[in-house]
């Protein structure tokens, strides 16, 4: 049995004890006051009926305890219908209270079915983001396979030898992981530097290699760069060199170098064994070997490092040089125009460049004004 029962059958019990009713102890009250009121009238009226003042005096004496026996019955009457009014207000309380009781007990019971609707419902929830996360899981490893698959079917296409319109097709396709920028990127930017490494030589390949290059130069705009090294070397004197980007490290090693390659170049490396002309060279991440540097301009720049080789007919207006430069390599025709003269001794620069008040012709070459190759991507 509940509390709220319990409160309600004490209750019950104890409103079965009296046996009349407020109705009853009302009648009786107003009956006793009437009757009361009509003895009282007669007595009044006998007891001034006296003949003599001490007869008066006795008739009211004598009656004065009735009269309070009547007064008395009226006030127990009176009391009596104002207890069982009471008496009936507190079991109208006590029944309210039950009953609020039980209204009590329906919320907290509605609370609970609440409470386990919304545990459940949390419970499903996170079994939906369960499902979710192995869903996605799911898909992750599929569209990683996929783009691997990707990367082979492109390192595939690209060892077709001498079949351009399949080689074509593996660039492509490495230029979409490129593109998506993930972690195979970097291994698409590596195929086609290799590619572009066996292939720069072919002319049946021009094409295919131009693409590449344009892919590895779009990558390195994005912030790409290969983690290969490549090497690039051509046994004609006359072979005129393009430029890469997006290598990690190069090395060329022969051929001709102008400023249109020269300025399309990225990252670091070595021109070894080379004949560089119309270049605008400074300090940077290329250095030089054993090379024929002439008709080049150092002006208003740090000079690069230079192991070997000569430099000739060259400007050297304002040249800064670093203190390891070994100027055994400045050979005839280096030169600086009017007072902007390098930063030398005073005798390697006597004997080393001469001054002119204007500069050469040769300046005004196109090759040493030329922008980089795919300047356009960046």
């Amino acid at each position: 049995m509940s509390k709220n029962e319990g409160v309600e059958a004490q209750y019950s019990k104890d409103s079965g004890g009296p046996k009349v009713s407020a109705e009853t102890w009302f009648a009786l009250a107003i009956a006793s006051m009437i009757i009361s009121t009509i003895i009282g009238v007669t007595v009044a009226t006998w007891v001034f009926s006296a003949s003599d003042a001490i007869s008066m005096v006795q008739r009211a004496q004598g009656f004065t305890p009735f009269g309070a026996a009547l007064l008395a019955i009226v006030t127990f009457f009176t009391v009596a219908w104002r207890g069982v009014l009471n008496t009936r207000q507190l079991e109208h309380q006590a029944t309210q209270l039950v009953l609020q009781g039980k209204q009590l007990d329906h919320q907290a019971s509605q609370i609970d079915l609440q409470t386990r609707q919304f545990e459940l419902q949390t419970r499903q929830l996170e079994l939906q983001t369960m499902q979710v996360e192995q869903q996605t899981r799911a898909n992750d490893a599929s569209d990683e396979a996929n783009i691997a698959r990707l990367l082979q079917e492109g390192a595939k296409l690209l060892g077709d030898k001498d079949k351009e319109p399949q080689i074509l097709g593996g660039v492509v396709t490495l230029e979409i992981l490129v593109t998506a920028r993930n972690k195979f990127s970097v291994p698409a930017m590596n195929l086609l530097l290799d590619f572009v490494e066996r292939s720069h030589q072919n002319e049946k390949l021009k094409s295919p290699v131009l693409s590449a290059r344009q892919v590895l130069a779009r990558g390195a705009k994005s912030g790409l760069r290969a983690s290969a090294s490549a090497e690039f070397r051509t046994d004609d004197t006359n072979f005129e060199w393009f430029g890469i980007r997006g290598a990690g490290r190069s090395e060329y090693f022969g051929g001709v170098m102008t400023q249109k390659a020269y300025s399309n170049l990225d990252g670091e490396g070595w021109l070894n064994q080379m004949k560089i002309s119309y270049c605008r060279l400074m300090n940077g991440g290329w250095k030089f070997f054993q090379s024929e540097i002439n008709l080049c301009d150092f002006s208003q720049a740090t000079a690069p490092r230079i192991i070997g080789g000569t430099i000739s007919n060259s400007d050297f207006s304002g040249t800064v040089f670093p203190p390891n430069f070994d100027f055994d390599l400045l050979k005839d025709g280096n030169f600086y125009v009017g007072d902007n003269m390098p930063e030398c001794g005073d005798q390697v620069l006597f004997e080393k460049f001469s001054r002119v008040e204007e500069q050469p012709q040769w300046r005004r070459h196109y090759q040493l004004r030329a922008s980089a190759e795919f300047a356009y991507l960046y």
